[in-house]
């Protein structure tokens, strides 16, 4: 068992560590523009608002503000559905197409220099270990919270 000292210098060590703020080059994708050119990219074909939405798990606000943004940087197409006009149809631009595709590339060059750096058994044992940690800290959370 811990003792109150081992847990503060855990605790300590793992806020200076800033697990989040250094995973944080890699989760680019999942939010803003990147997330959407990536999506459409990856879907290939045009899709709605809500689409967008549901796939980011964010509100159509949100998404309205995005798309906003990336049709003045000529990064997506849009165009209003023929069958719905409160439907707004989006497609990657030939523009959007290049710019995932550079973000991409970069991304994998940061990767591959991360795993080169650390090598590869570390970085695997890097992400058993966060899984066990991951499942660990939800059991706690389940614990605790059952006990209030």
């Amino acid at each position: 068992m811990l003792t109150p000292e081992e847990t503060e210098e855990l605790i300590s060590a793992l806020k200076n560590s800033r697990p989040k703020k250094m995973l944080e080059h890699f989760d680019k994708d999942s939010t803003g523009i990147m997330c959407v050119l990536g999506y459409l990219h990856e879907i290939g074909r045009p899709v709605t608002a809500g689409e967008i939405s549901t796939h980011m798990n964010v509100s159509t606000a949100r998404v309205a503000v995005l798309i906003r943004k990336m049709e003045s940087k000529k990064l997506i197409d849009k165009k209003t559905d023929p069958n719905d006009a409160r439907k707004t149809i989006i497609s990657i631009s030939d523009s959007g197409k290049v710019v995932i595709s550079e973000h991409k590339k970069k991304m994998f060059a940061l990767f591959t220099e991360v795993v080169e750096s650390v090598g590869i058994d570390k970085f695997r044992q890097f992400i058993q270990l966060s899984d066990e940690i991951k499942t660990a800290v939800e059991d706690a959370m389940e614990k605790v919270s059952s006990k209030e």
